[in-house]
């Protein structure tokens, strides 16, 4: 199955399958915020969606995604192994949402992230202010509770 199908399959899962040609050519000043190459989703913009919640397993098949945008929606928490299927995602923007902890589980199976977006969440502590600008994500992910 190619990524356009597991993305839809995705959408569905978030309830928003009727977005699905918004996604596919929603546009930001630099182009597309939405791009595959050989029929693999390389980054997804799922910003601005109004969602709340992210249900486990919801991009298990996009597996080659490297940038996934999340800003401005509603979250509050993430499933522990959320991301786990994502070994070549790099970049996460999951600002302005409602997300009250981060853990290492989060994380612990996304060898390539790199940058992740986190201001304007209520997390604890400095959290918020210390990730979203620092490449050496994973010393700070060190720093999260279990």
């Amino acid at each position: 199955m190619d990524d356009r199908k597991n993305l839809k399959a995705a959408l569905i899962k978030l309830g928003i399958e009727n977005k699905y040609e918004e996604v596919l050519t929603k546009k930001n000043i630099n182009g597309s915020t939405t791009k595959f190459e050989n029929d693999k989703l390389i980054w997804v913009d799922l910003s601005n969606f109004g969602l709340t919640q992210l249900p486990e397993g919801v991009f298990d098949g996009l597996g080659s995604l490297q940038e996934l945008k999340l800003y401005k929606n509603q979250i509050s928490e993430l499933p522990e192994s959320i991301f786990d299927k994502l070994p070549e995602l790099g970049e996460i923007h999951l600002k302005d949402n409602k997300l009250t902890n981060l853990r290492k589980r989060h994380f612990q199976n996304n060898p390539k992230l790199h940058r992740v977006f986190l201001l304007g969440n209520p997390l604890p502590g400095d959290v918020a202010k210390v990730f979203p600008t620092i490449d050496a994500v994973k010393s700070l992910i060190a720093l999260l509770p279990e």
